[in-house]
């Protein structure tokens, strides 16, 4: 749980530092949404919310995390911990680094999550999109022997009968989807084969996201 706390603290840090930097050519203020409001002022980097925002009656974690939605160190602006469980109500970020873009803010603890957003630079783009199984290579929306075939044709770098193997795309959230990787490593070998074939044949384990439905973006 402290490690985790630390991660959620360095997110928010992030995340807030992202819309600053975004708003200095825009409105002096933007509305923070969601399960809970507030406004984040572009010249000063602060965020204040209407009132104080915790998660859990213990401490709890604040996390600002930018459009892709991904926790790591290289996206984390801020992260603070409220150790006497007073809540958050006002969040100071380095306006300089933020840039345009929607961010989320998360206050956290013991597994419960509050959520609100703002974005920085104008109304995001609408985006098309469509649920697909991942390991689903044929379109045909689930995971059969030809899905397996078309994987196992692809990795032998046949170009033809290979269905959508291989294939690029975007996620809603904006991350890299490729299409037959069920391990997650952006490509598709044979680990991923192997999975296919396990969940084919009803396996529960070893079988990385085969099976699991992701939402992405329709061009």
């Amino acid at each position: 749980m402290k490690k985790f706390t630390k991660i959620m603290l360095s997110t928010a840090a992030i995340t807030a530092v992202s819309a600053a930097m975004a708003i200095s050519a825009m409105a002096a203020e933007v509305s923070v949404s969601g399960d809970f409001a507030g406004k984040y002022d572009t010249d000063t980097g602060v965020i204040t919310l209407d009132s104080a925002v915790k998660s859990t009656e213990n401490s709890t974690t604040l996390l600002v995390v930018d459009t892709d939605g991904t926790v790591a160190e290289a996206n984390i602006f801020q992260i603070d911990q409220d150790d006497e469980s007073q809540g958050f109500s006002e969040i100071k970020l380095d306006a300089s680094k933020i840039v345009d873009g929607t961010y989320y803010i998360r206050v956290g603890g013991d597994g419960t999550v509050k959520t609100a957003s703002f974005t920085i630079g104008g109304e995001p783009v609408e985006k098309d999109t469509k649920t697909v199984y991942i390991g689903d290579v044929d379109d045909d929306d689930e995971i059969g022997v030809s899905d397996g075939v078309f994987v196992a044709r692809y990795i032998a770098e046949f170009e033809e009968n290979i269905g959508n193997a291989g294939a690029e795309a975007k996620t809603a959230d904006d991350a890299d989807f490729v299409y037959g990787d069920v391990d997650d490593d952006q490509e598709v070998g044979v680990s991923d084969g192997v999975f296919i074939a396990r969940y084919i044949a009803e396996f529960e384990e070893n079988i990385g996201n085969t099976g699991s439905t992701i939402d992405i973006v329709v061009e």
